[in-house]
């Protein structure tokens, strides 16, 4: 299975300014610096351009907002989500920093 995505940190996102955010409602970009194709394979998610998390290092996965991202900052002609409402996909995983 592979596709695109736009990702970022959770804690990058809780860091960014009112400027920021009002730039993600024109394009998710500017608020998701990393952007590539994403793969699941039998043992990865593969992040082109950013990392590759073993799926044993996955904690949990959710089509949610969150207090980080919230329906409210992202324009709907450009729907981040998976299944056309927009909802990000979020990944837990153990790495501490995130």
């Amino acid at each position: 299975m592979k596709a695109t995505y736009y990702g970022t940190k959770g804690k990058d996102l809780k860091a960014d300014r009112l400027v920021d955010k009002i730039s993600g409602t024109i394009h998710p970009k500017f608020r998701f610096p990393h952007t590539g194709s994403i793969e699941l394979t039998e043992d990865t998610l593969r992040l082109e351009g950013w990392e590759d998390l073993a799926l044993g290092e996955i904690e949990r996965v959710a089509c949610e907002y969150d207090e980080a991202f919230s329906r409210f900052t992202v324009n709907s002609s450009d729907r981040l989500g998976f299944f056309g409402k927009g909802e990000p996909l979020v990944v837990t995983h153990g790495d501490p920093a995130d």
